[in-house]
């Protein structure tokens, strides 16, 4: 819901702005795959690699335990936000041709965001019973074993070598994670137009204050699965020699209930004071300077964590229950910095013009950058530089823009967080480095006639690590430097072929992509191959209040990927010798259709 009012008064105006969204959106996360005889990239047995998720009916929606009354899991949340927006803009005339222009926003929002986020570590089903054997051998009672079993479906054996045509097992992290969160931001800003000369200037000024304050707090239980579409939950029973029951690991397929807590309240006051130039040197020529400095003060609260025993399962699920102790440590940083630019525009005639720009900026640590580790020192401002320069050619039918551009990021920090499937923890690892980017973007449009037109976006980019260090898990220092960024590809592009029929009333779209090979991890071990993409979109307007719309994205349905398994490694990429691996694909053919109405 949005709701905006104004007033014009003789030297300026004032809009009003209300915003109200109540939202869930699915949250889709990688899925098991494999890869067929001819070597491309499909589905698991029994996953769907266009549309396949493991989230079904099992883990919807219950309630775990956790201290006190459970923990209450809706995974039909998926990523709820509510949220209330208000907003004002003020622009006046002052004396002497100065102006003001003032923004003011007030946000409110509470984010909830549930979802199954499968951990990596694809495993036989029978390796999986033989590790469970062994990591609980000393607790195991004489003379019994470890089956696994569904937990919904006592009636239905569990096929240790081919259920759901795989025989594979996978843990899954129930995650939930509430933000709520406020924020006030205002910008003002002073303007004026003047002539020194020949030479015309419109230069500003202005502050920006900014503050926010958010609560993070996390509750996570980790589940054992089977590999398929809308995956049941499996335990691992304990049974005697006559095949009984007797107990059990797991209970309701949970190996580890509170794998996972954070408890954090933090915020930032951010302070800014910059001025901006557009200095016309000649009617050809511009120069633009801009300057900003900003004061960061981040503050807060961390609640340390502790490992406890529920003791209210009789199996091993609720041992080693990570919850808070109740020890608050303190978030207390500055930091301060000032960044530039400066920018030429020659614009050689009505159709042609070059531009070039050079940028000294930064990136400020913030206060979710502590929410694990409030004692942490490693944060430091990051340094950004950036180069572009181009060229402009625009026509009655046709436009073309390329850009080659400069990119360097120093001193950035990395962090890695794997999720250790034996112990259901994660364990993180940081590395620093630089990243260098060069290439070139091209944008161009060409009205072939009133019937067709062409639109073509492209970019082509050498995008590395100059230095990536970090010590290993065998203590070893390893140099990534050179490789390519993790999920950028070298070339991507958009073409479009666009149709008008019935004086413009009815317009196609027939749009093709292009992803160029990118890899999952850092140490360009996970390769994600290129892939194209069709989309088709049509408009048609019945009338002047009514305007129809078709939709159909991914028209082959494309197994695209876009990610792999992050919980598996980002740095070193999770492996698996049996040809299975966790990624995301794109969603495969969807049509969507609409009907606007205009009064």
């Amino acid at each position: 819901m949005r709701i905006s009012a104004g007033k014009r008064f003789d030297k300026g105006e004032v809009f009003v702005d209300y915003k109200h969204l109540n939202d869930k959106v699915a949250f889709l996360l990688p899925i098991p795959l494999t890869y067929d005889d001819d070597g491309d990239i499909t589905g698991a047995p029994g996953v769907d690699a266009n549309f396949g998720t493991m989230m079904g009916p099992e883990v919807a929606h219950n309630v775990y335990r956790n201290l006190g009354d459970g923990y209450d899991f809706d995974l039909n949340d998926g990523t709820h936000t509510e949220l209330n927006q208000f907003t004002v803009k003020a622009d006046f005339t002052l004396q002497n041709g100065w102006q003001l222009a003032n923004n003011f926003r007030y946000r409110q929002s509470d984010t909830l965001r549930n979802g199954l986020f499968p951990t990596g570590g694809i495993t036989d089903a029978q390796q999986r019973i033989d590790d469970l054997s062994t990591q609980y051998a000393s607790q195991l009672p004489d003379n019994s074993h470890v089956e696994l079993a569904f937990t919904n479906h006592p009636d239905t054996p569990f096929d240790v070598e081919n259920n759901r045509g795989n025989g594979l097992v996978l843990n899954g992290n129930l995650l939930s994670v509430s933000v709520p969160l406020d924020e006030v931001i205002n910008d003002l800003r002073f303007s004026k137009q003047f002539a020194i000369g020949q030479q015309q200037h419109d230069f500003s000024f202005g502050a920006y204050i900014a503050n926010y304050d958010y609560e993070f707090v996390r509750y996570m239980a980790t589940a054992m699965f089977e590999v398929a579409d809308r995956a049941r939950l499996v335990d691992a029973v304990i049974v005697d020699e006559q095949n009984q029951q007797i107990g059990s690991i797991t209970e309701n397929g949970i190996l580890r209930y509170g794998s996972l807590y954070n408890n954090v309240d933090a915020g930032a006051d951010i302070y800014a004071f910059y001025a901006a130039d557009e200095w016309q040197i000649t009617p050809a020529l511009r120069l633009d300077l801009g300057g900003r400095y900003e004061v960061s003060e981040l503050s807060g609260t961390v609640e340390g964590t502790q490992v406890v025993d529920l003791e209210a399962s009789s199996t091993f699920a609720d041992d080693n229950f990570i919850t808070g102790n109740g020890e608050f440590k303190h978030i207390d940083r500055e930091y301060k910095e000032f960044a530039w630019t400066a920018g030429l525009n020659y614009q050689e005639s009505d159709e042609l013009g070059y531009f070039v720009r050079y940028t000294d900026s930064f990136r400020a640590p913030n206060a979710s950058d502590f929410n694990g580790n409030p004692d942490r020192d490693d944060l430091k401002v990051e340094p950004i530089t950036m180069f572009e320069a181009g060229v402009k050619f625009s026509t009655d039918n046709f436009n073309l823009y390329a850009t080659p551009f400069y990119t360097h990021f120093e001193n950035m920090r990395f962090t890695d967080y794997i999720f250790d499937t034996t112990t259901n923890s994660y364990r993180d690892q940081t590395a620093y480095g630089d990243t260098k980017t060069y290439g070139v973007e091209v944008e161009s449009f060409w009205q072939a006639s009133d019937l067709l037109d062409f639109a073509l976006t492209g970019t082509w980019q050498s995008a590395e690590y100059d230095t990536f260090n970090f010590t290993n898990q065998q203590g070893e220092a390893v140099d990534f430097g050179g490789n390519q960024l993790i999920r950028v590809p070298e070339l991507s592009y958009r073409g479009v072929v666009g149709i008008n029929l019935l004086d413009g009333r009815l317009r196609t779209e027939l749009v093709a992509e292009y992803y160029g090979d990118r890899y999952g991890d850092v140490a360009n071990t996970v390769e994600l191959p290129s892939y194209h993409v069709f989309n088709l979109s049509m408009r048609y307007d019945i009338n002047d209040e009514f305007v129809a719309y078709l939709n159909m994205q991914n028209i082959d349905n494309e197994v695209g990927l876009t990610e792999g398994n992050p919980r598996g490694g980002q740095f070193i990429g999770e492996t698996n010798e049996s040809n299975y691996f966790l990624a995301r694909p794109i969603l495969g053919r969807t049509i969507s259709a609409s009907l606007r109405y205009s009064f």
